[in-house]
C-alpha cells in the first residue's frame, strides 16, 4: 500500500494513520504484510478511500489462500519427485488417493503438476 498509495499521494504513515483512526504502529504493520485486513479495518478502509469494504476482504482472502498454497507446496515437496506422484492407493480397497500437491485423482503415476 505504501508505494501504491502514500508515497505517490505525498501521504505520511503518521498522517493517514490519523485519518483512519488507527494507532501507527497497526499501519505500518498492515503496510509490511504483517497484520492482515480484518472486517473492521475493511470498512475504516472503504470509507477513507471510497472503495468497497468487499474489495479489501476479497484482497485478504487472495492473500490468505496464496499463503496456505505456499505452505502446502512446502510441506509436500518432500513427497513429489520428478513428476511423479508419491501418493499411495490404499491397498485393501483400491480407492483412488488424490496428490497431496496439486490435488488431482492419483495412483503415483505420472502426472503434469500446474504449479
Amino acid at each position: 500500500m505504501s508505494e501504491g498509495f502514500l508515497q505517490p499521494a505525498g501521504i505520511t504513515q503518521t498522517a493517514f494513520s490519523e485519518q483512519l483512526s488507527w494507532i501507527r504502529a497497526h499501519l505500518n504493520e498492515f503496510i509490511k504484510g504483517k497484520r492482515g485486513i480484518t472486517a473492521e479495518s475493511a470498512l475504516d478502509l472503504a470509507e477513507l478511500l471510497g472503495t468497497s469494504p468487499k474489495s479489501w476482504m476479497n484482497l485478504q482472502a487472495t492473500w490468505d489462500l496464496d499463503q496456505a498454497m505456499k505452505r502446502r507446496v512446502v510441506a509436500w515437496r518432500g513427497f513429489i519427485q520428478g513428476n511423479r506422484c508419491e501418493s499411495r492407493l490404499d491397498p485393501p480397497t483400491q480407492k483412488s488417493a488424490y496428490c497431496p500437491l496439486c490435488m488431482n485423482p492419483c495412483n503415483g503415476s505420472l502426472h503434469i503438476l500446474i504449479h
